[in-house]
């Protein structure tokens, strides 16, 4: 609900920065961003988005974890996945604890972004630790 409330009030803000320079008109832009973070919202969306990238990586041939929906507990507003344990890839000291090859780690990290942008133009674009 606030999240709305806050593309709401920024299309009021622009709406007056517009009246008082008509240049700077950014609805386009917001427009196609508050669409882009209601679909972000729903989390059943975001429960096929997960499927598609670890199906399309899959194909690929690309080594990758992808979480996976536990899709009787998914709702619009409830999203539960798998747990997927690791560390953070800034933490060389816990990578190198591990026996993680890093080089390798990039391969694969750059493999998985190229093949989602690039060959299945479907890129989950949220890389934060919970993805």
């Amino acid at each position: 609900a606030q999240m709305r409330l806050d593309l709401v009030n920024l299309s009021m803000l622009l709406a007056l920065l517009r009246r008082s320079d008509p240049e700077q008109d950014w609805r386009p832009v917001v427009s196609e961003w508050s669409a882009a973070v209601r679909l972000e919202l729903d989390f059943a969306q975001e429960a096929a988005s997960l499927r598609e990238v670890a199906r399309n990586l899959e194909v690929a041939g690309v080594v990758a974890i992808v979480p996976q929906p536990k899709d009787d507990l998914v709702t619009r507003r409830v999203l539960v996945m798998d747990f997927c344990a690791g560390v953070p890839a800034r933490e060389p000291e816990q990578l190198a604890a591990l026996g993680v090859d890093r080089a390798l780690l990039v391969e694969r990290v750059c493999a998985a972004f190229a093949v989602q942008i690039h060959q299945f133009g479907f890129f989950n674009a949220d890389p934060h630790h919970g993805n």
